[in-house]
């Protein structure tokens, strides 16, 4: 998956430049990092609440049935659903195809030869 962030990162970079005519590599880099970092709390967090909400009991060895349902849905479920959602999303509205990203290239270097 790094490979395909790394890429899309560049191709955003060149769409911030080709729309306002400046180079912003730090502030999506950043972006990119802090979107990062909230999907990785969001992803350890969201599996807390749904096995608390199933009742997880804190240092008991038994735990109640519901406790499957709660697994299922957080290693199964929710994954399949959440890939499925961003998959469709990314899959419809990111525009910035080869031919695309070639052709906001040659626009700024056209700009830049004036």
């Amino acid at each position: 998956m790094v490979p395909v962030n790394t890429s899309i990162q560049a191709d955003n970079t060149t769409y911030v430049q080709y729309k306002t005519g400046k180079r912003a590599e730090a502030a999506i880099a950043s972006l990119t990092s802090f979107v990062s970092k909230v999907a990785q709390g969001l992803g350890g967090a969201i599996p807390g609440y749904v096995i608390a909400a199933y009742g997880f009991v804190t240092g008991s060895v038994a735990q109640p049935e519901s406790i499957n349902t709660g697994i299922i849905l957080c290693v199964l479920i929710l994954p399949t659903i959440l890939t499925a959602a961003g998959a469709i999303l990314f899959g419809t509205q990111y525009t910035l195809d080869k031919k695309a990203v070639e052709e906001m290239h040659t626009a700024i270097a056209a700009r830049s030869n004036k």
